[in-house]
């Protein structure tokens, strides 16, 4: 007998149990059964039914074992550990804030609580992970995160042959971990370092520990005590026979303690005493009880690629994001861009540039705190090779607004005009709109994606429409924005239709030769000389008052505005060469995209 025909395309339970039906039937002692309405149409479904089962779990198996498809935070814990990745456990919500003491330099030991409230007057407990000392006039910024529960000094059972001991907590703040080491030979407890790789500065004298995440808590783990008789250097400091180990941590609620606005503590029987005032600079923020899994398959690949080191850019990502912004993601995007001296226009070599922005995309000032900008030049400072030098710069935001029309051929298309619309703007609300590095529009790719959606619609690319706008600061200075794209060049008679405007007039000190002063100009670019011109409005009319007062490079998309031109604050519009668009380097681009749909005649 022949082997049968199988057919394997399909893993739905109706064309398995019609798979099974027809092998059957071709078997010749079940040509003629009626399997319909028997008992062996029960066994029938119980094969596809079995059949099913086994063909989803093995396909969850086989998801599984991949960085790409794995969807168990246990996965890619196992994925992530031959690459010497810990993947986090819960992070407590943050918030940063602000005391001011009399006196000076005044220490607040670490784990201090301090009681945060929300709006609704609910409270929660907050600490500092990290001691806390004021400056010479009584200030200092830092961070609390929120805890509902503070493990002090709990002793670690060490395994006596590795020194290994496991916390079966997991979900600690690893930011709040702290291991004390008491050996027979110490008077008393001494903290020790936490280290994320072995390098060249750590050696026998080294007084580090590791930690190595599984599924229900975290091993501490002491390199020191490798056996001697192996030609391996000691990664680290031994721990002798009889010495103590142990743990404080934090257990956060995770989002639950975000937005808590208000917070207080008592200070009696500390060096800050009950004459220290605290304010809140920035609300409670970022608390999850599990880890990013979109986070871990982005960061883990690059940390190991850098081993601990910063020669690349991917390198750099990968650093800042383990020990800066703590594998923190927003929208599908990280906080943070990277790039080198080389990518920039004219190059400038030797440098690396990081920018920041914050965790809030719906705060109006973008830019991170000062603390992670510091802590960013230095990690990068600290591994990259000495030729390099790395260098903070502040982002930019910037809006895209793009209009995009759409004519409809009706036989074409499945749904009505205004079902289609609304189908397209839940693809644009759920992948636009964002503010972050690198964002971009690629009309091809907005195309091939809107007829995926709804067929029998076409770009009518001559009503298409685009610019982009940047926040005019106030002030009498040198005004400079970069679009990192070509700018149009429009030879409009109309001002107002050029490709570099201002929204709105703003006041100005402008004095044209004749000695008239302007308490209001606008601005718009000149294409035949590349600057820049002043110009009123008078009845209507558009009047240029001065022929150069900035410049505009049409190739690189720099805009300049010279000293003492502006000093109100307005925004300033400018029109890309090209439908496409891509925000670099310190750009934080939002995209806001808009469609209309109109049937063809």
């Amino acid at each position: 007998m022949d082997l049968p025909q199988l057919n394997l395309g399909s893993m739905e339970f109706e064309d398995i149990k019609l798979s099974i039906k027809n092998h059957l039937k071709n078997q010749d002692e079940f040509s003629d059964f009626e399997f319909e309405g028997s008992a062996m149409s029960t066994l029938v479904d119980l094969l596809a039914y079995n059949t099913l089962y086994y063909a989803f779990y093995s396909n969850m198996i086989g998801n599984e074992i991949f960085f790409d498809s794995a969807q168990k935070v246990s996965s890619l814990i196992s994925l992530a550990k031959p690459l010497g990745y810990v993947v986090p456990g819960a992070r407590g919500s943050g918030a940063k804030l602000t005391v001011r003491v009399a006196g000076s330099f005044r220490t607040l030991p670490k784990y201090h609580p301090f009681v945060g409230v929300n709006a609704n007057g609910a409270s929660l407990t907050f600490y500092n992970f990290d001691s806390v000392t004021t400056s010479a006039n009584g200030e200092a910024d830092f961070f609390v995160y929120q805890g509902s529960l503070l493990t002090e000094d709990a002793i670690i059972k060490m395994d006596s042959n590795n020194y290994k001991g496991f916390i079966g907590t997991p979900n600690i703040d690893i930011r709040s971990l702290t291991i004390k080491v008491k050996t027979p030979s110490d008077a008393d407890f001494k903290e020790w370092s936490l280290s994320d790789n072995i390098n060249q500065q750590i050696d026998s004298n080294s007084e580090v520990y590791f930690i190595e995440r599984f599924d229900d808590g975290f091993y501490v783990l002491f390199g020191g005590n490798v056996p001697n008789d192996t030609d391996y250097p000691q990664p680290g400091k031994s721990l002798p026979a009889g010495s103590v180990v142990t743990a404080s941590y934090v257990t956060p609620s995770g989002e639950v303690a975000d937005n808590y606005t208000s917070f207080s503590s008592d200070f009696t029987d500390t060096p800050l005493n009950n004459t220290s005032i605290v304010q809140t600079l920035k609300f409670s923020g970022g608390g999850s009880l599990t880890p990013n899994l979109e986070s871990i398959k982005f960061f883990a690949p690059k940390w190991f690629a850098s081993q601990g080191r910063v020669v690349t850019k991917q390198d750099a990502i990968a650093a800042l994001g383990e020990t800066v912004i703590g594998e923190s993601l927003t929208n599908s995007d990280f906080r943070m861009n990277v790039w080198g001296g080389e990518e920039i226009d004219p190059p400038y070599y030797g440098r690396l540039f990081v920018s920041i922005i914050n965790d809030n995309p719906s705060d109006e000032n973008i830019e991170a705190n000062i603390t992670e900008q510091q802590l960013a030049v230095q990690e990068l400072s600290r591994r990259t090779v000495v030729t390099i030098k790395p260098e903070y710069i502040t982002p930019i935001l910037s809006d895209v607004f793009i209009n995009i029309p759409f004519q409809r051929n009706a036989s074409e298309s499945s749904s009505s005009r205004e079902e289609a619309l609304s189908k397209i703007n839940q693809f644009i609300s759920e992948n636009y709109g964002r503010k972050q590095f690198n964002s971009s529009f690629s009309l091809v790719d907005f195309s091939t994606e809107v007829g995926e959606i709804e067929p029998g619609l076409s770009i009518d690319l001559t009503a298409a429409t685009n610019y982009v706008q940047f926040r005019v600061p106030s002030g009498p200075s040198k005004k400079s924005f970069n679009l990192k794209n070509e700018i149009k060049q429009i030879s409009s008679a109309n001002l107002s239709n050029r490709a570099v405007t201002l929204v709105a007039p703003t006041t100005t000190t402008l004095e044209d030769s004749s000695n008239n002063v302007y308490p209001e100009i606008y601005i718009a670019d000149d294409p035949s000389t590349g600057k820049l011109v002043a110009y009123v409005l008078s009845d209507g009319l558009e009047n240029i008052v001065e022929n150069d007062v900035g410049t505009v490079n049409y190739r690189t998309g720099k805009v300049e505005i010279y000293d003492g031109i502006l000093t109100g604050s307005t925004n300033i519009k400018i029109i890309p060469n090209s439908l496409n668009f891509t925000g670099k380097h310190e750009m934080v681009s939002n995209v806001n995209l808009s469609v209309t749909i109109m049937d063809q005649n």
